[in-house]
């Protein structure tokens, strides 16, 4: 693996109300990282909207906006009936109308509502576009379809984050760097290991996702752990 200068990571921000939103950006400003802002964990996304972009509006150039769906480990703030899903869908072009660093959009509210998919294109917004498996790794080809959809589309950048068993689902992850075009950036790892997460960063990942405090994911680590972690893979 390349050796890396630094690592660079994405604090995940949750927050159930606007204020511990306030607080926790505070917190994590000095950190010179990157934020995700899971906009997704707020109690009431619609009630209390509002007083949160008003705090992450300042800071937005340097954070991923997320409003993920139930079926995509969303929070609190959404659920799978048709009327919420259309919300959701109505709220993401909101926020891809603010024009964050990213917006976090999924492969697969995309991929099987085009119309949705030409609306967040057309904002001209920076999408992420994400691609979760909470049971499996599939097959390297079939993360490759991800890949190929997501450029033939125009989107460039793409997270894909799965479940593995053993070091051969993260050795497909690593594979899957080497199907990327070069003017894409890809965001992938095996979400239950440690080791992928971090190596994403060796095979040209531009951050790696880690929690303030507790950690939101499987296999997550806090930002200190994260560093060690590095430190200790990069020969340091």
């Amino acid at each position: 693996m390349q050796r890396h200068k630094q690592g660079n990571f994405c604090i995940v921000i949750t927050a159930s109300e606007p204020r511990l939103l306030q607080r926790k950006i505070s917190e994590t400003s000095r950190t010179g990282c990157i934020r995700e802002i899971r906009l997704d964990s707020l109690s009431d996304y619609d009630k209390m909207k509002e007083k949160a972009l008003k705090i992450v509006m300042p800071v937005k150039e340097r954070c991923v906006f997320t409003l993920r769906s139930a079926s995509e480990a969303g929070r609190n703030g959404f659920h799978e009936d048709a009327m919420a899903e259309s919300d959701r869908k109505a709220a993401l072009l909101e926020l891809a109308r603010h024009k964050p660093m990213l917006l976090d959009v999924e492969y697969n509210t995309m991929k099987y509502s085009h119309a949705f998919a030409r609306e967040i294109a057309d904002t001209k917004a920076n999408v992420l576009v994400s691609y979760h498996d909470f049971y499996r790794t599939p097959t390297l080809n079939e993360l490759k379809e991800v890949v190929e959809w997501s450029s033939a589309n125009k989107f460039g950048y793409i997270k894909i984050a799965t479940y593995g068993e053993s070091r051969d689902d993260d050795r497909t992850i690593a594979k899957l760097y080497d199907a990327v075009p070069e003017k894409m950036e890809l965001i992938a790892f095996v979400m239950n290991s440690r080791q992928s997460r971090i190596e994403s960063l060796f095979h040209g990942a531009p951050f790696a996702y880690v929690a303030w405090g507790i950690p939101n994911a499987p296999g997550q680590m806090t930002l200190a752990e994260a560093r060690q972690e590095f430190a200790k893979m990069n020969g340091n």
